[in-house]
């Protein structure tokens, strides 16, 4: 099979839009396409489909592969290394940055980032922080804030924290990556609970930054703890939610109505929705939950959102 640069680059790309928008068999199709002329993306390319699936243990299995048939790609040791330290293997992640670094071509500065997170996973942020201070690639600047910021006040220094984070909101890009914002607007409501703002008020600068940008796992921890809402009965609810778009919201997105899945824990559907409203930045008509999974009971844990998947947009009710 014979397939030129250009186009194993091309269906590379479309492998990649496909994990985003959540096919991962048709991305690991396309892999199977490119490993089978050699094209050393490949490797990355299944390994985020099976990450993304949520099997990052077959995702390491596929990068293991990947890097004894093609020892020198810097990015398949950078991203078994990533995964290696989702999964607490520490040590073999070190191996592995240790390995990217080594490549010709590599990426040095993405490569030190991760080291610091690394690092920080471990307790040593004094150390990450170190690294970080050499790590100036303005490409990774939003990033590199994110992990500092985070270890700064795992360290409780608050106001160096909080220095950092709320420059880097203001001045990220606006394709920024949106987990990296969603860490920098937790660790500003963080500091600000550190250096003793109360909580109503760090909720209220917390859903201001929330009407520029949507939230993630990091700032719906964050609003839990200040809402600090607990219940016997309350349970773990997943959401089918369907919304129906305002006039001026149906223009901006093209589309008339949308699909999200929002996983909460309350105590019943009703007061579910009330979660998903309260930090909802999409201008609705109507929010209704179409299906509901009941996944178990959380009598322990924080009331509110947990996890919102992405948008699905769609043109017209046929």
């Amino acid at each position: 099979m014979s397939m030129t640069l250009e186009r194993s680059k091309q269906l590379l790309g479309e492998g990649y839009a496909l994990v985003e928008a959540g096919d991962f068999e048709g991305a690991l199709r396309i892999a199977e396409q490119l490993e089978a002329v050699r094209f050393t993306g490949a490797f990355e390319l299944a390994a985020s489909a099976r990450a993304g699936s949520g099997h990052l243990a077959d995702a390491i299995t596929v990068l293991e592969r990947g890097v004894a048939a093609a020892p020198g790609a810097w990015l398949n040791w950078q991203l078994l290394g990533n995964y290696r330290s989702d999964l607490e293997k520490y040590g073999e992640a070190a191996a592995a940055y240790e390995q990217a670094l080594a490549c010709d071509g590599c990426w040095v500065a993405s490569v030190r980032l991760n080291q610091a997170i690394l690092l920080s996973r471990q307790g040593e942020d004094e150390v990450a922080i170190r690294i970080l201070d050499g790590v100036g690639d303005e490409a990774l600047r939003t990033q590199v804030s994110a992990v500092r910021s985070g270890a700064l006040l795992r360290l409780r220094r608050f106001a160096e924290a909080l220095a950092v984070a709320v420059p880097a909101l203001d001045d990220a890009a606006e394709d920024a990556n949106v987990d990296d914002l969603d860490r920098l607007i937790a660790n500003v409501g963080w500091a600000r609970l550190g250096m003793g703002e109360s909580s109503g008020d760090v909720r209220r600068h917390t859903m201001a930054w929330l009407s520029q940008r949507d939230a993630g796992r990091e700032v719906f921890s964050l609003i839990r703890e200040l809402d600090g809402r607990y219940s016997e009965s309350a349970r773990y609810l997943r959401l089918l939610v369907h919304g129906t778009l305002e006039t001026e919201s149906a223009r901006a997105y093209e589309a008339v109505g949308f699909y999200v899945t929002v996983d909460v824990v309350a105590d019943d559907v009703e007061e579910a929705l009330k979660y998903v409203r309260a930090i909802e930045t999409v201008a609705v008509e109507s929010l209704l939950v179409e299906e509901v999974e009941d996944l178990e009971p959380r009598p322990v844990s924080p009331k509110g959102v947990y996890r919102k998947s992405s948008y699905q947009f769609y043109k017209n009710d046929d």
